[in-house]
């Protein structure tokens, strides 16, 4: 299944850059593992968006709890929503 998680934090945080690379270490490990679609920050610096593969919401939930941001704190707030791809550049379906 699919999982849009959006997440949210304050773009005056100092600790965005702090633990922003092992953010993305983290992220590189899931895509390398198969479970990470894509990610990346909204403009602004707002909070990002990330979309997992995974069979459970539970297991999404586990990978955003391990995730440095997360765990530092700096995401204040994140939204997970099963999704469907109907429509990308390498697959589609019944639009």
């Amino acid at each position: 299944m699919t999982f849009a998680v959006t997440l949210e934090y304050d773009p005056t945080d100092p600790k965005i850059d702090e633990y922003r690379p092992l953010h993305r270490t983290y992220l590189g490990g899931l895509r390398d593992a198969g479970k990470l679609v894509l990610s990346g920050p909204f403009a602004g610096n707002v909070g990002g968006l990330v979309v997992y593969e995974a069979p459970s919401l539970e297991e999404v939930q586990a990978l955003v709890d391990a995730d440095p941001f997360t765990i530092h704190g700096v995401t204040k707030k994140h939204t997970i929503r099963q999704w469907t791809i109907v429509v990308n550049a390498t697959k589609s379906g019944p639009v």
